[in-house]
C-alpha cells in the first residue's frame, strides 16, 4: 500500500475517532441558597452522545461535613429517571437507561445517570447539598469546585448562576465573587451572581468559585473555624488576584479604624495641601523677577511638573502635548510643507521626518515621534484620521496606555521642590516675562535667536496666541525670514493635530485608569476575569472527575 494511502486512512481514522468523541456543548448551573445554606443545583447539559461510555456522571470529592441528597434526572423528553438509589457503575448500558443513582465514596459522592440512546440529548440534574454555604468567623461563603478539571468532555460554553431562594439581591456591597482556574468573567447581575467562561476550557481548566456574603444574610448549618480572609489568601496564591490582594486583606475592627483614619487624614491632606500651595506660591512669586533664558536645560515635562505642582486644579497635561509637537517641529523632526490633495489644490500637510539624534532625544518626544511615524505610515504624511485611527485601535491600546502612562508618570507636590527655588522661579520667571512681552522694544530682542523657544514655552504656559501676536508686531518680518518659525506659528495646522492626539491620550489615560479600577475592585471581589491560576485552599468538590464513562 502506497505510503500516502496509509497516511489517508490513518487521518480519516483519527477524524473519526474525534467526531464520534461525545461531546458537551453547553453547561448551564444554577445554584439556589437556602437560607440554612443548603443549596438546590440544577444542571443542564446539551450534549452529543455516541456509542461511546454508558453513563454520564457528576463527581463530589472532598464534600465532608456537607451531604448530597434528593438526586432526580429528567431529559430533553421530559421523561424522569428512575432514581435506584445505590449506583452500580458496571452494568451495562441498556440496564443504566432511563435510570440514575449515587455512589458514595470515602471522600464525597459520584451523581450517575445512563446515557441512553445516542445523537443529540439534554440531561437535566436535580440534586441538594447540604451545607454549601458555610459559617466563617468574619463571614459566610462557598468554596467549592462545579466542575473538577478531569472532567471530560469538557463544556464549549458554560454558565453558572448563585441567587437566593429567599429572594436575597447579591450586590457589591453585600457580598464578593472570585472564579478560578478557567478565563472567563464575574459579573453581578439583577440581584445574582454569574460566572460565565470567555475562552474554550482547556485540559487543566475547571469552575472554582468563591463567593463571600455579609453576616446575616444566612444562617449557616455547617460552620468553620478558619476565617474567610485565610481561606481567601490560600486561594489568592498563585493566581493573578494575588497582585492587589496585599492591598485588601486586613482584619476587620483594624479595617474599620483605617477607613476612619484614611477618611479623615484625606480631608486634613486635602486642607493642608491647598494652604501649602498657597504658601510655596507666596514664596515662588515674591518679588519674582524676568528670567529670558530657557529654565531646566529644556525639560519640558519637568517644567510642566512644576506648573502642576503650583496649580490649584487638577495636572494639566494637554499643553505639555503641543509643546511637544512644536519642539519636534523646531528639531526638524516634523514639518509643515505644501502638498497637493485630490483635486490637485496645494493645502499644509505634516510631514513626520526622521528623528535626529535619537538617543540625545527626551523619551517622552521620541514616542510622540514613534506614534506620529507610525501613524503616518509609507508616505510620511500624518492625516488628522490616520492619528485618530491609530490611537483607537485596540491593537495599539497598550502603546497608547504606555504612553499615557509616560505623559503623566509624575504627580509632583510642592514639597518636591521646597530645595529648587531657583529652578521654580526661573520657570515662572520666564512665564511672567512672556505673559510682559508687550513691554518689549525694538531695542530690547536681542534674545530672537530663542524665540522659537518662547513659542515653545508660551504654548506649555497656555498664552502661544497672545505671545505670538506680540512678535508679530515687534518683528513682523521674522516669520517671513525663518521657515520654521513660520511653521510653529501655523495654528490651525497644529491645533488639528494636537486635538486628535490629545484625546486619544486622553482616552488610553482613562482606560489606564479604568483597568487599574477594575483590577482592583476585581482583587476585592466586585467581579471581573476571572483567575486560570490560583484556587488551593480545600475547596468543596474538588477531585471529584465527572464526565462520560
Amino acid at each position: 500500500m502506497p505510503l500516502r494511502i496509509l497516511f489517508l486512512y490513518i487521518f480519516l481514522f483519527a477524524s473519526a475517532i474525534a467526531k464520534a468523541a461525545p461531546q458537551l456543548h453547553k453547561l448551564d448551573i444554577r445554584v439556589v441558597l437556602r437560607h440554612n445554606g443548603d443549596a438546590l443545583i440544577t444542571e443542564r447539559r446539551d450534549m452529543t452522545i455516541d456509542d461511546y461510555g454508558t453513563e454520564c456522571y457528576i463527581g463530589l470529592g472532598h464534600m465532608s461535613p456537607s451531604t448530597v441528597r434528593d438526586l432526580r434526572v429528567t431529559d430533553e423528553s421530559g421523561q424522569e429517571y428512575t432514581n435506584v438509589g445505590e449506583w452500580d457503575v458496571d452494568r451495562s448500558r441498556e440496564w443504566k437507561t432511563g435510570k440514575c443513582g449515587i455512589v458514595n465514596k470515602s471522600n464525597g459522592y459520584e451523581l450517575c445517570w445512563g446515557l441512553g440512546a445516542s445523537g443529540e440529548r439534554t440531561y437535566i440534574t436535580e440534586y441538594v447539598v447540604t451545607g454549601l454555604v458555610r459559617a466563617h468567623p468574619d463571614a459566610d461563603a462557598i468554596r467549592h469546585v462545579f466542575m473538577d478539571p478531569s472532567v471530560s468532555p469538557k463544556p464549549e460554553k458554560a454558565t453558572l448562576t448563585i441567587e437566593s431562594e429567599d429572594s436575597v439581591m447579591f450586590t457589591t456591597e453585600n457580598s464578593g465573587a472570585w472564579g478560578f482556574r478557567f478565563a472567563g468573567d464575574m459579573v453581578f447581575s439583577e440581584g445574582k451572581i454569574v460566572a460565565t467562561n470567555t475562552y474554550a476550557f482547556g485540559q487543566e481548566d475547571g469552575l472554582y468559585i468563591m463567593v463571600r456574603f455579609d453576616k446575616g444574610i444566612f444562617e449557616p448549618t455547617i460552620k468553620d473555624n478558619d476565617t474567610f480572609e485565610h481561606k481567601k489568601e490560600q486561594a489568592f496564591e498563585g493566581s493573578d488576584y494575588a497582585e492587589d490582594f496585599s492591598e485588601w486583606t486586613i482584619e476587620d475592627w483594624l479595617g474599620v479604624i483605617f477607613v476612619i483614619i484614611i477618611f479623615t487624614y484625606g480631608i486634613i491632606e486635602m486642607l493642608w495641601g491647598g494652604i501649602s500651595i498657597w504658601l510655596a506660591r507666596r514664596k515662588a512669586f515674591k518679588n519674582l523677577m524676568w528670567y529670558r533664558d530657557i529654565p531646566l536645560g529644556g525639560d519640558l515635562q519637568e517644567a510642566n511638573n512644576i506648573l502642576n505642582a503650583y496649580r490649584y486644579s487638577r495636572n494639566n497635561y494637554n499643553n505639555l502635548l503641543s509643546a511637544c509637537i512644536l519642539r519636534l517641529i523646531s528639531m526638524g523632526s516634523i514639518a509643515i510643507e505644501q502638498r497637493r490633495n485630490n483635486v490637485g489644490k496645494k493645502i499644509p500637510k505634516f510631514v513626520i521626518r526622521p528623528l535626529q539624534n535619537a538617543d540625545e532625544t527626551p523619551l517622552l518626544l521620541q514616542k510622540v515621534h514613534e506614534i506620529f511615524r507610525k501613524a503616518a505610515g509609507n508616505d510620511t504624511v500624518l492625516e488628522p484620521i490616520e492619528l485618530r485611527e491609530y490611537t483607537e485601535s485596540k491593537y495599539n491600546a497598550g502603546i497608547m496606555e504606555s504612553f499615557a502612562g509616560l505623559l503623566h508618570s509624575s504627580s509632583p507636590t510642592v514639597s518636591k521642590y521646597k530645595d529648587r527655588q531657583t529652578d521654580v522661579r526661573q520657570v515662572f520667571g520666564l512665564k511672567k516675562f512672556l505673559q510682559e512681552f508687550s513691554l518689549l522694544n525694538e531695542r530690547g530682542i536681542n534674545e530672537v535667536a530663542l524665540w522659537k523657544e518662547y513659542m515653545i514655552y508660551a504654548t506649555l504656559f497656555g498664552i502661544a496666541d497672545k505671545v505670538i501676536d506680540e512678535m508679530r508686531k515687534i518683528n513682523p518680518e521674522y516669520f517671513n525670514m525663518d521657515a520654521i518659525a513660520s511653521q510653529m506659528a501655523d495654528k490651525i495646522t497644529i491645533s488639528a493635530i494636537h486635538s486628535t492626539f490629545s484625546s486619544g491620550a486622553a482616552r488610553a489615560a482613562a482606560r489606564k485608569a479604568s483597568r487599574e479600577a477594575a483590577a482592583r475592585a476585581r482583587s476585592s471581589g466586585h467581579g471581573g476575569h476571572t483567575s486560570r491560576r490560583g484556587g488551593g485552599g480545600g475547596f468543596s468538590g474538588r477531585h471529584g472527575g465527572g464526565g462520560v464513562r
